[in-house]
């Protein structure tokens, strides 16, 4: 006879696999700050990283890099991880709509209505009043009117 598992028997291992996630994505992140075109070693990163964070002073030797760091990589990375972390939840809830976890947004034709509203947008130029924004902004709307 197959049991049910228990609340306490089930959570507790995922603790720790939460925590370990939780440092493997902060060193993804340490990694994908000091890599690039300019090499900036990880114990460089943190520094300017910390002083950055609590306002300390940053040797001028060092400015360069700081700038790359703040103004160029980390905006990026994060985006990037919040992006990464948007997608993935979004993917779970049509998964868990559709009660199939092989499915995708063509499933329910969320991808096209998306390419609609894009194409409207550079044959017709409907929302030609929004700008840079009129592409983005008739994607998402036919995307979810889809």
């Amino acid at each position: 006879m197959l049991r049910k598992p228990t609340a306490s028997r089930s959570r507790k291992p995922l603790v720790p696999l939460a925590a370990a996630l939780g440092l493997v994505l902060l060193l993804s992140l340490l990694c994908a700050v000091a890599l690039g075109a300019t090499g900036i070693g990880g114990a460089q990163v943190l520094r300017l990283l910390w002083a950055g964070l609590t306002g300390g002073t940053v040797p001028a030797r060092d400015g360069a890099a700081y700038t790359i760091v703040w103004e160029i990589r980390l905006p990026r990375v994060v985006l990037g991880a919040v992006v990464g972390a948007g997608l993935a939840s979004v993917g779970v809830a049509v998964q868990a709509m559709v009660r199939n976890a092989l499915a995708d947004p063509f499933v329910l034709g969320i991808s096209s209505g998306a390419a609609v509203g894009a194409n409207a947008v550079i044959l017709l130029g409907a929302f030609a009043g929004l700008g840079v924004w009129a592409l983005s902004v008739s994607a998402f709307g036919s995307a979810l009117a889809a």
